[in-house]
């Protein structure tokens, strides 16, 4: 009883000790910012000023750049509210948008790395969460995107909240309307941070159609009231987003360029961001997937083996929430790779994968798991992983260097600190408000020449 216990609290205390050394850094030494975090806390700004949401820039919201057609300050809606609203809630608190924006991805940061551990072990059991914990400290999109002011880990934390709730409430018998209408809620505000999310719901319709622990005709019976509730309670917070972004732009969803991707290069890029973006902050690379590929076709080999020689097939949480997480992914990309066909946006990468790849890692740490069951011998293996991936970790956090806009990098060059660059080659072709001006910012613009990523 006292060995698990104090393993328990070890771990949450170096667990601590990473997260607070990695805010810290994400505050001070990285400060990673791009034209997208630039309107989102400018949104935020916005919104504590009490103008609603509104942004200053022009070019977000429009299909054709330099149109003449935008009026400044104009209604926020090419992206949704969710992350500027928790930056906006934050800096009620204290903290400058800018420094806002930054801690709602750290803390969202440490959620997804407690929500990965709890959702292995519930797959895969002790074997199987440490083993999904110090892969995920390694997995270099998450970490890169965790100390970014942008809206991915958010939603990741969101997803993967869902997916430990939904697992849950499947392991009861279904006595009232409430859990369900909480879940629908949750997936509903899902879409409230990122449009992509939207597949979201239909798994869990799913999952509590087919999914409940319950005989076969209870089940359906159950499932008729249960699936409403959770339908209404999606719709709810999806009918919100639409209904401002019809009141305030006439269309549901913001108008987009023409699309310049063909279906073959999207397909092409997200098999290389699922398989081969794991060591990547950008796109994934053919040489990396083929690599993952046959970690994958050897654990998969010895966790067969292991099932066949204990004579019992042992099924990862009765294959239903890795089940849950794989349609998850699949029907994601489906829509993401479907949206590139029809609209331009951002190259589908490790970025926009991010949302489908990290619940991935507690099914691959279920299967490293398996694989590792039955041997006595190797029990202290899943813990020597995770000291291992957390000692890389903290190593990795206690010796990064200055960002090209923290601080310290301003400082050296003599420059104005200041939260994010002023101008970058995606933003300078966007428009700011006539009555917009760095110094009526709450905080100063950056003075220092534009650099070049």
């Amino acid at each position: 009883m006292r060995r698990p216990a104090t393993a328990t609290v070890l771990l949450g205390l170096v667990a601590s000790a990473y997260c607070g050394l990695f805010v810290a850094n994400s505050l001070i030494r990285v400060r990673t910012f791009t034209a997208d975090s630039m309107n989102y806390v400018d949104v935020a700004r916005r919104v504590v000023a009490g103008d609603g949401l509104v942004q200053s820039t022009g070019g977000f919201n429009q299909p054709f750049y330099m149109s003449g057609d935008l009026d400044l300050p104009s209604a926020f809606t090419a992206q949704p509210p969710g992350y500027p609203m928790a930056i906006a809630f934050l800096s009620r608190l204290g903290p400058d948008a800018a420094d806002a924006a930054l801690v709602v991805s750290a803390l969202a940061y440490g959620a997804i790395l407690a929500l990965i551990y709890l959702l292995g072990r519930r797959i895969g059991g002790r074997p199987a969460a440490p083993i999904a914990l110090g892969a995920a400290l390694l997995f270099v999109p998450l970490t890169h995107l965790g100390r970014a002011a942008l809206s991915e880990c958010l939603a990741v934390a969101v997803v993967l909240l869902f997916f430990l709730l939904l697992d849950r409430h499947l392991e009861r018998t279904p006595d009232h309307l409430l859990p369900p209408l909480a879940l629908g809620l949750l997936a509903g505000a899902a879409f409230g941070v990122r449009y992509s999310l939207w597949p979201l719901p239909l798994v869990g319709m799913t999952a509590l159609w087919f999914g409940a622990a319950a005989p076969r005709e209870e089940r359906r019976e159950a499932a008729r009231g249960l699936a409403p509730a959770f339908a209404a309670g999606a719709l709810v917070p999806v009918a919100v987003v639409l209904g401002r972004n019809l009141s305030a732009e006439g269309r549901l969803l913001p108008p987009a360029m023409p699309a310049v991707t063909t279906l073959p290069e999207s397909l092409e890029r997200a098999v290389t961001a699922v398989l081969g973006g794991w060591r990547s902050t950008a796109l994934g690379s053919w040489p990396d997937a083929a690599l993952f590929a046959v970690v994958l076709g050897v654990l998969g080999a010895f966790a067969i083996r292991k099932a066949r020689d204990s004579g019992r097939p042992r099924s990862l949480a009765g294959s239903r929430l890795p089940l849950l997480v794989c349609v998850w992914s699949v029907l994601y990309f489906a829509a993401v790779i479907w949206r590139s066909t029809q609209a331009n946006f951002d190259p589908i990468g490790v970025r926009l994968a991010l949302p489908a790849t990290v619940p991935l890692i507690p099914v691959f740490g279920a299967l490293a798991g398996r694989a590792l069951s039955g041997l006595r011998r190797c029990a202290w293996l899943p813990p020597a992983i995770l000291s291992v991936c957390f000692g890389a970790a903290l190593v990795r956090e206690a010796t990064r260097t200055p960002g090209p806009w923290s601080s310290a990098a301003n400082a050296s060059n003599g420059c104005a600190t200041t939260p994010f660059p002023a101008t970058s080659s995606s933003a300078a072709a966007r428009w700011t408000s006539p009555s917009w001006s760095p110094a009526a910012m709450p905080s100063p613009m950056r003075a220092c020449p534009t650099r070049k990523s």
